[in-house]
């Protein structure tokens, strides 16, 4: 997916129509895997729930419960020294107390890795998906760049992938063609719009430009409105 988005971006700052496309993903960070041996784990009398709680003590923190004192309530949290942990070799320091009151270390049931991966998974209706910003390059409209990235989006993309608009990109694709019929319900717009004040290059959407959107009765998502 990392290499898709890679294409898609590439190919779309290399068309004049647009500017600054990018994405903050990126399928290489570096990550701690720790494969634990549950078999293991429960033939030396440790539960896997015992063996995250430890792990989630000592690494990060763990609320145990709360008491009153001086009229307040106050939180009890678990956490190890910042010094106890800021290395990969202090997670073997680690210790389990298994159900016969033993202690069992990490080692003995895990083993460590670095992976990469991507830092974070974003879903975009249930699918796997990969967020892609840009805008249109100076004196080009918002639209033609709207329909720049989707005839690189069909050319690009392999099987298996689409695409989707999401955000301004979205509603503009919402309302294009309903420019003519919001205006003549909104009557209210005509005080307050000014041709000199609102041409933008690179950025005007339309010739017209309201303080306050919401001071148009028949307008309710115009904050990109198509060419």
């Amino acid at each position: 997916m990392g290499s898709v988005a890679a294409g898609l971006i590439g190919a779309a700052n290399r068309d004049p129509r647009l500017a600054r496309v990018f994405t903050t993903f990126t399928a290489t960070n570096p990550s701690i895997y720790l494969d634990i041996d549950r078999a293991k784990a429960q033939t030396l009398g440790l539960t896997i729930s015992d063996v995250f709680t430890a792990l989630q003590a000592t690494l990060g923190g763990i609320y145990v419960n709360n008491f009153n004192l001086y009229g307040r309530t106050w939180q009890v949290n678990v956490q190890g020294e910042a010094s106890d942990r800021g290395d990969i070799s202090d997670i073997w320091r680690i210790y389990v107390r298994n159900s016969t009151g033993q202690m069992v270390p990490i080692r003995s049931v895990a083993g460590l890795k670095i992976v990469t991966g991507p830092q974070v998974i974003t879903r975009y209706n249930n699918n796997r998906s990969v967020t892609v910003n840009g805008g249109p390059a100076p004196g080009v409209s918002s639209g033609t760049a709207l329909a720049a990235m989707a005839e690189i989006s069909n050319a690009t993309l392999p099987s298996g992938y689409s695409f989707e608009w999401t955000g301004t990109a979205y509603q503009e694709q919402q309302a294009s063609g309903q420019t003519g019929p919001s205006f003549s319900r909104s009557p209210c717009c005509s005080p307050i719009c000014s041709w000199s004040r609102c041409t933008r290059v690179g950025r005007s959407r339309f010739p017209c430009c309201c303080r306050s959107w919401s001071a148009c009765s028949g307008l309710t998502s115009a904050s990109s409105l198509p060419d």
